[in-house]
């Protein structure tokens, strides 16, 4: 692949199918369980279950606005027969706009939830992802898929402020409590709050902070930068066929930290209950909750990891229709020697922090009558980093339909409170699947991105298991 190291980062963070998606379809059930602790850790305080044994949860999430998938491309269809997207159904929007993409996903488990009276606490093992590029120009993002020998971009001279870049994955083991604060009577209202520690272990770090460049393209082989100021680091080897086999290795440690708080109006604790009579009664009037999620960093320390550094500097590169992605040593040391005249003059450190995609959340939860909710939830990132992979804006409107056994949702989401979608979710006794991007798989409309997540878990009452009790609608669901 032909590719600058400014097309390499844009392949990283615009295509890693693996931010932090919300699985938005489950994740404010009151049944979510361990798929409800990102969003609010809070959740399982006064569960209406008193065990969750989570075997398997995964979520993959990719979005950008750049690149669409056509209409009418057959993804179900191809992907049951093995087939590839041809590359004509795969076109980009160009438009004088900058271009975002963004790529996350987790694979949870096992995790353990018990609930109790007054207080209840979880634990759990993940690994997670998140990535971002954010404010790219259009016109690199062009030169990148197209390649140096578009036509139409050369000779003219383009300048661009600023645009970021981060994507990280770690491996998280960590715990959650949460309690009630307040005195439960029948139809009191009450307040409940929690709280969920990890410790991080990095997996990957990359990060791009472009302050400004200005370059012009006179031919395919030749690539004039004016300036360019920005600053750079990644932790992945070298060797670029090492990239997946060392993807789970270590490669610093850190912590993160999520709080949430709920207000539940006149809660019914009948409702409540293990028995099947109790779908049929209103578990509260409105459930509002707050939360500040993914607060966390990691330091990434160990061999190879490098931040490097072009502080206003210019560069005539003839070739650069040549260069191709051999190793990361590769692309540092020649990015150094074309712009400061020697292999290792951009390396500034040997080590750096990255921090996990952090952001804030409001859910509104209004019970319309048994067995029917609607939620409404909002989602704003907290960028207050350069090394912060962005997790996207989101407000989302999910009518609900929920039993102990069962349950069916469908949101409607504004994303980057701009673009519509809709998705939808299912959950019956121990399984949940789900996309927050349904369009991708009907084929009806041209799509930008795609969600997919499935989760296992088994939650029970504790009571006794004895087969009568079973066979009356008891425990366990």
């Amino acid at each position: 692949m032909k590719a600058s190291i400014t097309g390499l980062l844009i392949t990283l963070l615009m295509y890693f199918h693996s931010s932090a998606q919300e699985m938005l379809g489950i994740c404010n059930s009151n049944f979510a369980g361990q798929m409800g602790i990102y969003m609010n850790p809070s959740s399982i305080a006064l569960a209406p279950y008193k065990h969750e044994i989570h075997a398997l949860s995964l979520d993959a999430f990719a979005d950008n606005n750049y690149l669409y998938l056509r209409q009418n491309s057959g993804v179900i269809r191809r992907t049951i027969s093995g087939e590839d997207i041809p590359e004509d159904r795969i076109l980009d929007y160009y438009d004088k706009k900058n271009k975002r993409g963004y790529a996350g996903g987790h694979l949870t488990g096992p995790a353990y939830i018990k609930v109790n009276d007054k207080y209840s606490w979880g634990a759990h093992i993940a690994w997670r992802s998140g990535n971002s590029g954010t404010d790219v120009p259009y016109h690199l993002a062009k030169f990148f898929y197209e390649g140096f020998s578009y036509a139409p971009q050369h000779n003219i001279r383009y300048t661009a402020g600023p645009w970021r870049a981060a994507a990280a994955g770690w491996l998280e083991i960590g715990g959650t409590y949460a309690k009630q604060l307040s005195a439960t009577n029948e139809n009191e209202s009450v307040w409940k709050a929690g709280f969920t520690g990890t410790f991080n272990m990095s997996s990957y770090g990359i990060y791009i902070n472009s302050k400004k460049i200005d370059y012009i393209v006179p031919a395919s082989d030749l690539l004039i930068v004016n300036n360019w100021d920005v600053e750079y680091g990644h932790t992945v080897p070298n060797d670029r066929e090492e990239i997946i086999r060392e993807m789970f290795k270590i490669k610093g440690v850190g912590a993160r930290v999520s709080i949430g708080v709920t207000h539940i109006k006149h809660l019914n604790r009948a409702a409540y209950d293990c028995y099947d009579a109790a779908d049929g009664l209103k578990k509260y009037h409105y459930r509002l909750g707050f939360s500040l999620m993914d607060l966390g960093y990691f330091k990434n320390s160990t061999k190879g990891t490098k931040k490097l550094i072009i502080n206003n500097k210019s560069a005539y590169w003839p070739g650069i229709d040549t260069v191709q992605f051999l190793s990361w040593f590769y692309i540092d040391t020649l990015t150094s020697n074309k712009f400061l005249g020697k292999p290792y003059g951009s390396l500034a450190e040997t080590e750096f922090v990255m921090f996990t995609p952090a952001a804030a959340s409001v859910q509104l939860d209004y019970c319309l009558a048994p067995r029917w909710y609607l939620n409404a939830t909002v989602i704003h990132p907290i960028p207050f980093h350069y090394k912060v992979p962005r997790r996207p804006a989101q407000i989302a409107i999910t009518p609900r339909f929920e039993k102990r056994k069962f349950e069916v949702s469908m949101p409607v989401i504004l994303f980057e409170f701009k673009n519509p979608t809709i998705g939808f979710a299912i959950r019956k006794g121990i399984f949940v699947i789900g996309t927050d991007r349904l369009p991708f798989y009907t084929g009806l409309i041209n799509s930008t991105g795609f969600d997919f997540f499935l989760g296992l878990k088994w939650q029970s009452c504790g009571r006794e298991f004895n087969k009568k009790k079973m066979k009356k609608g008891l425990c366990p669901v």
